[in-house]
Order: C-alpha cells, then structure tokens, then sequence
C-alpha cells in the first residue's frame, strides 16, 4: 500500500520554483565566456517550495558557484550539462530540509 502510494507520488508533477534567468563568467583559456541559463526546479512537496523561496539567496549563491568552475568544454556538449544538472541536484538539495527536489529543467541554456 505503501509502496504504491509513493510510486504514485513520484510520477505526479510536484510543484515547480523558476530561478529567472543568469549569466555567469565560465573558464575558458583563450577568451571570455559565459552561460546565460534559467533553471526550473521541480519539488517533492509543497513546503520544499515554500523552503525553496525562503533559501533562495543560498540557493542562486551555490549555482553561481558550481557553474562559476565549469568550462566552455564542459557547458557545450550534452554530456556536460546532464553532469550539471546533477551535480545542481546534490548541492541544492545538500541546502533543504523540508523537501528535495525531484528533478532540474534548463529553461534556457546559451553558452557563448
């Protein structure tokens, strides 16, 4: 019974937080480069979003963070950004205690 209810709750749509768009410096040795991203995040509860919102600031701190480190080479290919997103994943949800998120969309993603 349990069981079945959780299967249930991990296929229904949780409530979703957008991070407005960002442009962020990446590394890269011959010129100067950035990605321009939007991120939606998808919840497991309605109070993770609430602690979403509220954390906000920590959170937009520790994505510019990780994508700070990123290369050009490593934002470009698709390989690099399911990487990404995983490693969002871990760090954001390393900020939450009421809740996870279940899973990131790129809304945008430009890599220049």
């Amino acid at each position: 019974q349990k069981q079945a209810q959780l299967e249930k709750q991990a296929q229904q749509v949780g409530p979703m937080v957008n991070i407005d768009s960002f442009i962020v410096n990446i590394l890269d040795d011959e010129e100067s480069r950035y990605l321009k991203a939007a991120i939606t995040l998808e919840l497991n509860t309605p109070e993770a979003s609430i602690e979403v919102n509220e954390r906000m600031p920590q959170i937009k701190d520790a994505i510019l963070l990780l994508v700070g480190n990123k290369t050009f080479g490593e934002l470009r290919d698709l390989q690099g950004k399911i990487q990404l997103r995983a490693e969002l994943l871990n760090r954001i949800n390393s900020l939450l205690k009421n809740g996870k998120v279940k899973r990131i969309y790129f809304t945008d993603f430009v890599v220049q």
